[in-house]
């Protein structure tokens, strides 16, 4: 029983470090867009919205909700009730850029029906 408790905590902690190292390019991409002052183009922003949310190109609305949902319960800020500082602030950062990319992601499947 408790070994199981352990392997359900270091699983949840392997899919969240698997996700930062996937969306660790986006940061980088956001940072240059905001250095440079540029607008990204909309294909880059496309295609930099699906990496955070780990979707495809070929995903519908229904996955795009799903990975939504996962990714917004994983980094609510008000789930690091005993965080730090950083840690909670890290949440609200990355859990404001998984709202940004859901809206605009949605918004383009409205588009499209």
């Amino acid at each position: 029983l408790f070994l199981d408790e352990i392997r359900t905590e270091l699983e949840i902690a392997v899919e969240m470090l698997e996700h930062i190292y996937s969306v660790y390019d986006s940061f980088n991409a956001h940072f240059e867009e905001r250095k440079s002052q540029q607008s990204m183009r909309p294909s880059r922003r496309l295609e930099l919205y699906r990496k955070i949310l780990g979707i495809t190109a070929s995903d519908n609305e229904v996955a795009l909700k799903k990975a939504y949902r996962k990714l917004a319960k994983m980094y609510h800020p008000d789930a690091l009730v005993n965080g730090t500082e950083a840690q909670k602030k890290m949440a609200q950062d990355k859990f404001l850029e998984i709202q940004n990319a859901y809206e605009f992601l949605l918004g383009e499947f409205r588009m499209k029906n």
